[in-house]
């Protein structure tokens, strides 16, 4: 379809310089105006290479639309973590703090080449204006959706290049600016954001373009791209891992790695056919949410600082010459280049080595050559291979050289290397690049492999993509293209077309983001009695829980997590530790949730988090703010992921989407394709023994899923016989269980082991051959005892036993090749991640130091490559989401397994209705992705091979397995042993009863009626289907309108408010000194850390004084208090000349004389002995107590940066005003030093400094100080951070405070002069010690200056006392800065508690 004539120009430096194009621009800028769904191409080919680069970005900031960048562009290539970010990121509101030099271009789609194998994508990419900038696109898929959105569905296309030349393939281009793209990027900003002159020539100024409708739509448009292109991205990079993991280096890896991990100031030249293709589909992608290192990181930002030049020769004779093309790259940018090459053409132009050794002056190139042996391109042409016999094939099409990579480099005397693994590959790039000479980096691969690798990473990424639409979007699979909702036709077209992005669908999907808003989160505990004593190690008499004791004074405690969304849909979760199987206390897990459900208020909820595959760990990271997910207590992620997701399903369903359950993971890329599971219908047959639930033969669109549950029978060998054990299977057989798994290894020595195995053969013998049987031995044998269980198991047909020996990685093997038994393993998978995440906090910290580290964290798969042993025989992991941190977590785990054919069972740990509904719905889920895995890899190995198309395969689950992996430690037993679950491979996996009985041992539940009942089906015959949960809507219940608490079990915890109001009593103090009177304003919770107010009972109260930092006020603690008030009474103080806290001087001194360290100091300790001791001993003597201090609360003095050097101070000087901080009370620095004490000079040098701050404060007023004070390195994680962008940044807030207080900038200047490091009196080791107050230093991990000072305190003090004294430590928040309590509330709060109740403990 022929498009009008376009308009064109000649170029020029400036706007004025090209007025012969004005009419171009005028043009272009109508057009983007227009835009309802516009799309901007960074296409390659520009000669001016960065400087193109950050036109380019220029331009994206000021559309704000979807960008798509071409690998040429220069847009994503970069150094890992090299953001070079300083500033804040383009608003939505304009072009505030944008600046092209230091922010990232943004809205880039990374991975929008594979995204576009995804069916969906296809359809739903229909943009009606395409604005392109310079001349070539590389993605064959990227040219063909846009000529097929412009030849078919009417989208006008602008294209501007510098130059004249014309790159129009498809015929589609309708507006040519030919004109420079920097003076376009100027014309637009002016036209746009309203300033030009013609903007404002009416009374009523124009609007800008952001606060139009049309920019809306775009916006809409956008973010659906942007949050597929995460999802995708995550998925690419879950499969390479996988792959190389699995299969050592891949050609996509490598090519990832060049394009990412690229120096800065180095070029890249990219080779022709794979090597480019491969950068194009998947540079700039990166793991999202993990690293914040001072500076903005998210999803949809690139970060490349001035722009990494990129050239590429793209040509008919692409591999003529490539070397010697390079090489003038480098000599003429005069820098470094990495060159990504492939074999053949690296042969081509061997002779290109001598060049580079011996032209003068040339910068060093390191040349990467993909030795796939040939042309591995030719592999992709559809059927060539297959129609060519394979020799014809090589000879004609591969052409592998026969030649050595190594053996050229040698005769051009060119460094060789030959790395075999990806850690090799990077060490050896860092090599490279650091050896500043030129160097050959060679990688082997397989041209067969590689066809299979990209296919397998293409159809993943497209059923990611499929589904993340579809949760996006609704249950409709077409999208209107023409008539929008508002009855207005498509510009362009006349079509009404079932395609793309209409009006309609951005406002609904904007109606929809603001729905999905956390409107509230609230906090409640609750104290259930338990019938008996749990099943688990540690907990009850004598170490080891035996399930059968009767207890009357246990109580299950745990705290549930209650979110509503602005349409009022509600989720809940639960947090409970569980003693000897969390590794967290509750009054942790309640401490941190109540901080983490103040940080979810008025977040919005993204709808693809039911993908899981670090959807949610983004989702907290970039949208929440959580500093570090690992940090998190798995009790309160599971809590905080269970009440979101069911919050959204809820707030989803009312659009008429489908229940949490069958959404999760690819769910919802599902819902047509039923036919996975089509095989084990009608495995409802009670006499098979089949462990396949009504799950197998439901369709994934039904409300209602039942998931069956195993019964669980406790072990007491005090009392226990074979035949009472035999009644009690028999009775749950006959209540309709068909899965019994039997506790196991609580008896003594191989005695004990002896009669378990008389109890189970009792068992198996009353039951009958029907009933599945599992044993959990929880680790407590030695290999001895196992055996003596195991040599008798064939008489039990068990499907497996759980961690029969307490050394799996010395005893495990010789247990099941001995026994043959099938294994599954629990708390080895819980010590494997915990100890993954432990390595991930120490890689964490090690790398922070350096960002020369290459060192990456360890994955899933990796943590439990040990445990997959074949010799273990391991068939199923237990995976219990209270103990690994929730739904994604063990989702990860349980994809992991799946690749290795091993299954999973999810289990509950004795949680309420709440808990175990959610462990239902995460059970239902992972079944429905062993079946989708099976039917895949059973379709894999009747083919031999995947899909041959490679623009999708809707059939695709993540850990379906990349091939049929036998899985078994005994090939010799027979496959069909007694009907039960096969998991020898990933072909056979099949549901499996879970472990959710566990609500037997409560005695009711925290809602009135049962949330997670459990349910006995039958089929049509009347035979048993097994006992387990039936979801509805998502869960249980509905919990929208379904459920109310249990008034007398559940218990209201203090909500964080918007204000210090909501939490405490506000007044003010005031506090008489020798140089004036000090009025200060102090919020107070006035109650104690269980709720009891008696002030005079010492051993309960405790208490926590607040004192921020400098340019703050008290409210910057409001949501570490939310954490702590549940177990101390909480006071924060506003410092003097901060918030609301003022200071009058006295007769002969100046108001600045109350400013010192000391002085403030002072009147902290006589605030202290009003707050803490007065009315204390007042009320002992009234109740006639006989030792007065015993009245004192135990009080922790918490100080931050400001605020920890006068804790510090009043620490050394405690034993005035009343001593309160010395019974039983200690100080917490945070981020503060003990002053200057290297010299009089530095002392004196930061006085000066300080003084002239002060003086520039005065001048320039608060806001403009702010704004430069927080431009400080020190503050680099707090500025960057989520939650503290526009009008909620630190400069913002604190000039907001300031506002309406006469002369604050004056006032905050005597503070930051009087109280400067390098005037107050040095607070020395010795002056700790000898005031005998405990001492706690935290700060944040990334905070490397104020971590050294912290450490050499702690280690002086331990010197000092000639022991490692208790009354210091010293440790860090992971991933936060220097104001970790406003940057990781989440994570302080732990310390904070640890400290609070070991003061109180040393007090009593």
């Amino acid at each position: 379809e022929l498009k009008p004539p376009p308009f064109s120009g000649g170029g020029g430096d400036d706007l004025d310089a090209v007025s012969m194009d004005a009419n171009a621009v005028k043009a272009l800028v109508k057009l983007i105006k227009s835009a309802k769904r516009g799309i901007l191409i960074i296409a390659g080919g520009a000669s001016d290479g960065a400087a193109a680069a950050l036109a380019a970005a220029d331009v994206a900031s000021t559309l704000g639309w979807a960008v798509v960048a071409d690998a040429a562009s220069g847009i994503r290539t970069g150094a890992d973590g090299a953001t070079g970010t300083t500033g804040t990121t383009h608003s939505s509101n304009g072009q505030n703090g944008w600046s092209p030099a230091t922010t990232g271009c943004p809205h880039v789609l990374n991975a929008f080449d594979v995204s576009l194998c995804s069916g969906e994508m296809r359809e739903f990419f229909a943009p009606d204006v395409i604005v392109q900038l310079n001349n070539r696109v590389t993605s064959k898929r990227t040219q063909t959706a846009l000529e097929t959105a412009a030849l078919d569905f009417g989208a006008r296309w602008a294209v501007v290049t510098p130059t004249e030349t014309r790159a129009d393939p498809g015929h589609c281009v309708s507006l040519h600016v030919t004109c420079d793209i920097a003076v376009v990027a100027g014309a637009l900003r002016n036209a746009l954001d309203g300033n030009s002159s013609e903007s404002a020539n009416h009374n009523n100024y124009q609007r800008r373009y952001r606060d139009t409708q049309n920019f809306k739509s775009c916006e809409s448009f956008r973010d659906v791209l942007v949050a597929a292109d995460a999802d995708a991205s995550r998925t690419a990079l879950s499969v390479l891992q996988s792959l190389e993991q699995e299969e050592g280096i891949t050609e996509m890896g490598a090519a990832l790695l060049v394009a990412n991990a690229l120096p800065p100031s180095m070029g890249l030249f990219l080779g022709n056919s794979m090597p480019i293709r491969d950068v194009d589909a998947l540079a700039g992608v990166r793991p999202g949410g993990q690293f914040f290192k001072g500076s903005r990181h998210t999803t949809t930002n690139v970060n490349f600082g001035p722009g990494a030049p990129v050239c590429a020769n793209r040509g008919a004779s692409g591999i003529d010459g490539v070397v010697s093309a390079a090489a003038g790259f480098a000599a003429g940018t005069q820098l470094p280049v990495t060159l990504v090459i492939g074999d053949v053409s690296f042969q081509h132009d061997a002779n290109g080595l001598l060049l580079l050794r011996e032209r003068p002056g040339q910068p060093p190139v390191t040349i990467v050559v993909v030795n796939n042996g040939g042309g591995g391109i030719f592999s992709f042409v559809s059927d060539l291979q297959t129609k060519l016999d394979t020799t014809v094939f090589t000879k004609l099409f591969a052409t592998p050289p026969d030649v050595s990579r190594r053996g050229l480099c040698d005769a051009h005397r060119v460094a060789h290397a030959h790395p075999s693994t990806p850690a090799a590959l990077r060490t050896a790039l860092q090599a490279a690049w650091s050896e500043g000479r030129h160097s050959v980096v060679e990688v082997t691969t397989s041209r067969a492999q590689n066809l299979r690798q990209h296919r397998v990473l293409q159809s993943a990424v497209a059923a990611t993509v499929d589904a993340s639409l579809r949760l996006m979007l609704g249950a409709k699979r077409g999208f209107r293209v023409g008539s929008g909702g508002d009855g207005e036709s498509q510009v362009g077209s006349g079509r009404d077309v079932q395609r793309g992005w209409s009006d309609g669908d951005a406002r609904a999907l904007e109606s929809s983001q603001l729905d999905q808003v956390v409107r509230n989160a609230l906090v409640s505990k609750f104290q259930l009695p338990m019938r008996k004593v749990p099943t688990v190690v540690g907990v009850g008499t004598g170490g080891t829980g035996s399930g059968d004791t009767e207890t009357t004074d246990l109580f299950r405690t745990g705290y549930l997590l209650e979110i509503t969304l602005q349409c009022g849909a509600t989720g809940v979760g639960e947090a409970s530790p569980l003693p000897g199987l969390s590794s967290e206390s509750h009054e942790e897990a309640g401490a941190q949730l109540a901080v983490v459900s103040g940080l979810l208020r008025d977040v919005k909820i993204s709808p693809n988090l039911p993908l899981l595959n670090g959807a949610f760990r983004d989702w907290l990271v970039c949208e929440c703010g959580i500093r570090d997910v690992h940090n998190l207590l798995p009790s309160v992620r599971f809590a905080v992921e269970s009440a979101v997701l069911q919050a959204l399903s809820n707030s989803t369903q009312r659009n008429g989407q489908r229940n949490l359950a069958s959404s999760l993971l690819l769910g919802a890329a599902k819902r047509d394709s039923s036919g996975n599971s089509s095989d084990t219908t009608g495995s409802s047959s009670s006499t098979s023994g089949s462990t396949s639930n009504s799950l197998a033969s439901a369709s994934p669109d039904d409300t209602d899923i039942f998931v069956e549950s195993n019964a669980l029978m406790g072990s007491n060998p005090d009392t226990d016989t074979p035949e009472t054990a035999a009644r009690e299977a028999v009775s749950l057989v006959e209540q309709g269980f068909r899965c019994i798994k039997i506790k196991v290894g609580r008896g003594v020595g191989t005695k004990g082991a002896a009669a378990d195995a008389d109890r189970v053969s009792a068992i198996r013998h009353a039951v009958g051959p029907a009933v599945t049987l599992r044993c959990d031995g929880n680790g407590l044998w030695n290999l001895n005892e196992s055996l003596t269980f195991g040599l008798r198991a064939a008489e039990f047909d068990l499907q497996y036993i759980e961690e029969p020996v307490a050394s799996v990685e010395n005893d495990l093997a010789a247990f099941h090749c001995t026994t043959g038994v099938p294994v599954a393993l629990d708390e080895s998978v819980d010590r494997a991640m915990h100890l993954a995440w432990r390595r991930y906090h120490e890689h964490d910290e090690h790398d922070s130091a350096s960002k020369e580290s290459s060192a990456e964290p360890q994955s899933v798969a990796q943590a439990l490559r040990e445990l997959f042993e074949p010799t273990f025989g391991v068939v199923a992991l237990v995976l219990k989401p209270s103990v690994l941190g929730g739904y994604e977590n063990c989702a990860l785990v349980a994809s992991a397994a799946r690749e290795k054919g091993i299954g999973s069972v999810v289990t509950s740990a004795f949680e309420s209705g709440v808990g175990v509904a959610h462990c239902a719905n995460l059970a239902a889920a992972l079944d429905l992705a062993s079946l989708n895995a099976a039917a895949k890899a059973r379709e894999t190995a009747r083919t031999g091979a995947s899909s041959e198309d490679d623009q999708g395969d809707d059939s695709y689950s993540p850990g379906s397995g990349f091939r049929v992996t036998a899985h078994t430690g005994d090939s010799s037993d027979d496959d069909q042993t007694h009907g039960e679950t096969q998991w020898n491979s990933t072909g056979t996996l099949q549901t499996t009863p879970h472990g959710l009985g566990t609500g037997a041992w409560l005695v009711g539940d925290v809602t009135k009626r049962d949330f997670a009942p459990m349910v006995r089906r039958i089929d049509e015959t009347g035979a048993p289907l097994g006992v387990g949960i039936s979801l509805r809507g998502g869960s249980a219940t509905d919990m929208a309108s379904d459920f109310s608490w249990r008034p007398e079990v559940v218990f209201p915890v203090s909500a964080q408010g918007e204000s210090p109001e909501s939490w405490g009593i506000t007044s003010f103090i005031d506090v008489i000194t020798d140089v004036g009177v000090y009025r200060f304003f102090v919020t107070d919770s006035g109650r104690n850390g269980d709720g009891n107010d008696d002030p005079t009972n010492p051993e309960k109260e405790k208490a926590v004084l607040f004192l921020h930092g400098f340019l703050g006020d008290g409210t910057d603690w409001t949501c570490v208090v939310a954490g702590l008030l549940e177990s101390a009474r909480c006071v924060v103080v506003d410092l003097p000349n901060h918030g609301g806290t003022v200071f009058v001087p006295g007769p002969g001194f100046q108001r600045k004389d109350g400013m010192t360290i000391e002085a403030m100091s002072n009147a902290i300790g006589k605030l202290g002995q009003e707050l803490f001791v007065s009315k204390k001993i007042s009320l002992g003597e009234k109740n006639g107590a006989k030792n007065k201090s015993s009245s004192f609360p135990s009080v922790t003095l918490v100080g931050y940066s400001l605020g920890a050097r006068i804790a510090l101070s009043y620490a050394v000087d405690s034993d005035k005003h009343g001593g309160w901080l010395k019974h039983g009370g200690g100080v917490v620095s945070i981020g503060g030093s003990p002053g200057i004490s290297t010299s009089d000079f530095d002392r004196a040098d930061r006085a000066t400094r300080d003084d002239h701050l002060a003086t520039a404060l005065r001048e320039s007023g608060v806001q403009a100080f702010t704004r430069a004070w927080y431009e400080n390195g020190l503050f680099g994680g707090l500025v960057s951070h989520p939650r503290f962008q526009g009008c909620n940044s630190p400069e913002f807030v604190r000039a907001a405070r300031s506002a309406n207080v006469p002369d604050a900038a004056g006032k905050l200047a005597e503070v930051l002069s009087q109280a400067s490091p390098g005037r107050q009196q040095v607070v020395t080791v010795e002056k700790l010690l000898a005031s005998g107050v405990r001492v706690d230093f935290i700060t944040g991990a990334n905070d490397k200056k104020f971590v050294k000072v912290a450490n050499a305190i702690a280690d002086g003090m331990r010197k000092q006392s000639g022991t490692k004294t208790s009354k210091v430590t010293s440790q860090t928040v992971p991933n936060a800065g220097h104001a970790a309590h406003l940057e990781a509330p989440e994570g302080l709060v732990l310390p904070l508690l640890r400290c609070v109740l070991e003061n109180a403990k040393r007090s009593e």
